[in-house]
């Protein structure tokens, strides 16, 4: 008897149109809803580059002040060239002006953070370097060599500090101007206190700012976003970059509880 070796293929068919439609649905709320998740990891995890940047900076100003007899460095200094303007994050030369030059590696925490690239943030890539290209995302607290109504009152000493655990060093920082379709945003070295009501702490990590304390330890903050227009730019401009200040209460209008965390002397409650 002979063998019939074919193959049957009645109980074969290929996928319905609905059927593949389905599979396509399925796939498309899988993307909405992991897409969101992934973005959340890879913004925690430049979060934590961002935090251990600000550690070391607190830290190398900690190593600073031990070696300078317990006073921190000047808001600027100089090296005895004219056109030179050395910074906590680095030394502008404007020798050739306005086609300047910037480093990062040789300002006055230099010698101790011995790493230009720590003085960036991962998460401030939207935020333009300018011309030249200034890398720098955190901004120095200005509160701790000025008085509220700007009189200089030069380098502190850890004694000037009543809790230094509560007093901002650095922090996440952007400046924002304009109005419109005209606002712009912009890199900012140095840190505005809020009753100056020129923010300019940016909480790009959520709304979180990450910030150095003046002990030496760091963590992050919710960014208080401004209610009020401010010199034009409008409350919603601040929203979408996430620009604001640091206040104790959430909220400004007071300003011994607004300049809390950047004050020296604390107010007394």
């Amino acid at each position: 008897m002979k063998k019939d070796c074919s193959t049957s293929v009645t109980g074969r068919h290929g996928f319905t149109l609905i059927e593949l439609l389905v599979v396509i649905a399925i796939i498309a709320i899988l993307a909405a809803i992991l897409f969101p998740v992934f973005a959340q990891a890879r913004e925690k995890a430049r979060q934590t580059v961002c935090l251990s940047n600000v550690k070391q900076i607190g830290l190398a100003t900690m190593m600073y002040i031990q070696d300078y007899d317990e006073t921190m460095f000047p808001p600027q200094s100089s090296d005895g060239n004219p056109n030179h303007q050395i910074v906590w994050d680095g030394t502008y030369d404007y020798t050739n002006y306005p086609h300047w030059t910037f480093n990062p590696s040789t300002g006055l925490l230099g010698p101790y953070t011995k790493s230009g690239p720590i003085q960036d943030c991962p998460s401030a890539a939207a935020v333009p370097v300018g011309t030249p290209p200034v890398a720098i995302a955190y901004g120095l607290n200005m509160r701790l060599y000025y008085t509220a109504t700007f009189q200089f009152l030069g380098p502190p000493t850890l004694a000037a500090f009543d809790q230094p655990s509560d007093t901002i060093l650095i922090a996440d920082a952007a400046g924002i101007y304009g109005s419109g379709s005209n606002v712009q945003v912009y890199r900012n070295q140095f840190l505005n206190w809020p009753s100056m009501r020129s923010p300019d702490t940016q909480g790009r990590h959520m709304g979180f700012a990450n910030i150095a304390w003046m002990d030496g330890h760091a963590k992050a903050m919710k960014v208080t976003l401004p209610t009020a227009a401010i010199y034009g730019t409008p409350p919603s401009a601040f929203e979408q970059y996430n620009i604001g200040d640091i206040t104790r209460n959430g909220i400004t209008g007071n300003a011994n509880e607004d300049d809390y965390y950047f004050e020296l002397a604390k107010p007394v409650n």
